[in-house]
C-alpha cells in the first residue's frame, strides 16, 4: 500500500491515522512472523551435528603416500630395465 495514494485533501486525519495504525500493526505482524522464522533456522542449525572426519582423512594421507612408494618404486625398476630394441 502506497502512502501517497491516501493522502486526499481535507480527508479526516482521525482516518488517516486509523489507516496508517491498520498498515503498522500488519508490519508488525509480519515482522514478528518472519523473527520467529530465523529464530528457528538458527535453532535449528545449532543442533546439527557434523561428523568429526579426521581419522578417514588420516587414512586417507596414508594410503596417498603407499601409493607414492609404490609408483616411485616402479619408476625406479622401469629405469633400471635395459631398453627395448
Amino acid at each position: 500500500m502506497m502512502m501517497d495514494d491516501d493522502i486526499q485533501e481535507g480527508g479526516d486525519p482521525a482516518e488517516a491515522f486509523d489507516r496508517l495504525r491498520a498498515v503498522i500493526e500488519g508490519q508488525d505482524r509480519e515482522l514478528a512472523l518472519l523473527r520467529r522464522a530465523v529464530e528457528g533456522l538458527a535453532a535449528e542449525r545449532a543442533h546439527i551435528d557434523i561428523p568429526d572426519y579426521s581419522a578417514q582423512s588420516a587414512r586417507s594421507c596414508d594410503f596417498g603416500h603407499v601409493e607414492e612408494q609404490r609408483l616411485n618404486m616402479a619408476i625406479y625398476q622401469a629405469r633400471s630395465c635395459p631398453p627395448i630394441s
